[in-house]
């Protein structure tokens, strides 16, 4: 969202090549690329896997009116 794509795609590079993934930073960095649609994707996937990452899910304000993502805070029982 600072305008420092490339930093983040690399970022994002190296996360998706860790042994074990943090859903929701991954989903974090998409989202600051704009790309909501690929963000909740990996929220769901955190979610699915029990990713003790997901715990921040809340942070992610920038998908915050997303019917998807509101979807995902019902069933994780995150008041709206």
């Amino acid at each position: 969202q600072t305008g420092r794509e490339r930093e983040a795609r690399q970022l994002l590079d190296e996360l998706l090549q860790m042994p074990k993934l943090q859903h929701s930073r991954i989903a974090r960095i998409y989202a600051a690329l704009g790309d909501e649609e690929q963000a909740i994707d990996w929220l769901e996937r955190g979610y699915r896997e029990r990713d003790a990452s997901m715990v921040f899910v809340r942070n992610h304000v920038s998908l915050g009116s997303h019917p998807r993502f509101q979807d995902l805070l019902r069933r994780m029982d995150f008041p709206e």
